[in-house]
């Protein structure tokens, strides 16, 4: 093959005008790279993976990840996408095939979030703010990813009761299938808060500190609750409360 049909395997975020140095606001740059390869045009061939180099990535907005998307970056701590604004929900969060959120999830014929992967890159929240959220998403995997929060010590109380990692479902679709290897949850009042019914959600060989709890799970139930949720190999460390 061609070095032109090589480079053509990755879609690079600076292409659709992020810079990535701490100061702009990507935000746009950012979902409209998404929605670009993975939402606009439903061919398999456009959906490439979309690639983060090192950098600190200003956000200002949710960052919405569809149906379908990968997500590359240089390593947790060198790729950052870093939000800025405390009136904003969350950092990032998974979306449809449509890059809808929220009620409209799945709604005009959209497919539901699913086979979403995220490698090698961390969302921080620098404001008081959620930094993830996993909504009515299946078969999907986040692979030495940083979920961040402002936190540089423990809390001493549940405060704002900010998340790193929010698992929700809708009443259509149970999350379900969901892999967390390799990852950093750090710095947020609660580590992981799910509450809703849901299936197979795997923490495996992660990391949790700086946090005032580490996982919250089916402490308030929606429904039947989370069934299946495992934390394996992994380490718990300045955590204020278990």
């Amino acid at each position: 093959r061609s070095l032109q049909e090589k480079l053509d395997d990755f879609a690079n975020v600076r292409d659709y005008g992020a810079v990535g140095d701490g100061t702009t606001d990507d935000t746009v740059a950012i979902n409209r790279a998404l929605y670009d390869l993975f939402s606009r045009d439903t061919a398999t061939a456009v959906r490439r993976t979309l690639y983060f180099p090192a950098g600190i990535y200003i956000v200002t907005d949710v960052v919405k990840i569809p149906t379908w998307a990968k997500i590359q970056g240089d390593g947790l701590e060198c790729t950052v996408i870093k939000a800025t604004d405390d009136s904003v929900a969350c950092v990032a969060r998974t979306a449809d095939s449509k890059q809808q959120v929220g009620a409209s999830i799945g709604s005009n014929s959209a497919t539901y979030p699913a086979y979403i992967d995220v490698n090698d890159i961390s969302f921080y929240a620098s404001v008081d703010i959620d930094t993830f959220l996993v909504d009515a998403t299946t078969n999907s995997k986040f692979s030495r990813v940083g979920f961040v929060g402002l936190n540089t010590t423990a809390p001493t109380t549940a405060g704002t009761s900010t998340k790193a990692i929010g698992i929700d479902s809708t009443a259509t679709v149970e999350t379900n299938h969901i892999l967390f290897e390799n990852c950093e949850i750090r710095g947020t009042n609660y580590g992981v808060v799910a509450d809703d019914e849901m299936q197979n959600i795997l923490f495996n060989a992660c990391k949790f500190t700086k946090l005032y709890r580490g996982a919250m799970i089916g402490e308030n139930i929606v429904g039947i609750g989370p069934k299946g949720v495992r934390i394996t190999n992994s380490l718990f460390d300045e955590v204020y409360s278990v």
